[in-house]
């Protein structure tokens, strides 16, 4: 069996610091319980890290860095509909697995004093995956495999027609979120069917140019 890496002590801090801001909140978190957690000590914690908004911000940000190290890029050689599918359900899973609709929820009910935390997430979880699909629009367009008008546009568009009823049942409490983190296969509670169908209806408002 391979030995997993050691973690180094910021990153010791932030992995402890994110399990108690996700169980307590932020205002139910203290310095001392995370330096107990990352298993050293409150002087050496604010070595790193110079007060707990600090913190608080450097969790968010590295688990914005962790969902697009699982996110996969688009084939641009591959079929149009298992592409589009296979990057919805892998996006769906990301922002609904038990994590990362704790993260949502504590960044949303820290809105007022984080404003900036909630544009960051908002922008980059779904700012970036769009402008990932908008990209492989524009390539289908200019080989006119697909005639799509705004790949912007278009983009937001089918991201939120293929996974937004899914990642806002989790968010809200709807349906239970997924409970383990995401593996190399997507989790079979993810609606692939609903996808599916949500891929169809795209692909056929689109046709290839003629």
């Amino acid at each position: 069996m391979r030995d997993l890496p050691k973690l180094s002590k910021p990153e010791a801090i932030v992995m402890a610091a994110k399990k108690v801001f996700l169980e307590r909140g932020f205002d139910g978190t203290s310095m001392d319980e995370v330096a107990a957690h990352a298993g050293t000590t409150k002087r050496t914690l604010y070595n790193h890290f110079s007060n707990k908004e600090e913190l608080f911000r450097t969790v968010v940000e590295k688990s914005i860095e962790l969902f697009f190290s699982k996110l996969p890029d688009l084939d641009a050689e591959g079929k149009p509909a298992d592409e589009l599918e296979r990057f919805a359900a892998r996006f769906c899973e990301l922002c609904t697995w038990t994590v990362a609709v704790q993260l949502q929820q504590v960044v949303i009910s820290e809105q007022k004093r984080f404003p900036e935390l909630a544009v960051l997430l908002a922008e980059e979880i779904v700012g970036r995956s769009v402008t990932k699909i908008a990209a492989y629009f524009e390539d289908l367009n200019n080989r006119r495999i697909l005639e799509c008008g705004d790949p912007q546009q278009a983009a937001r568009l089918f991201l939120n027609l293929a996974t937004g009823i899914q990642r806002f049942d989790a968010l809200f409490g709807t349906v239970a979120p997924l409970s383990g983190p995401p593996g190399k296969s997507i989790s079979r509670a993810i609606d692939r069917k609903l996808i599916r169908a949500a891929v169809s209806l795209f692909l056929e408002a689109t046709p290839a140019s003629q």
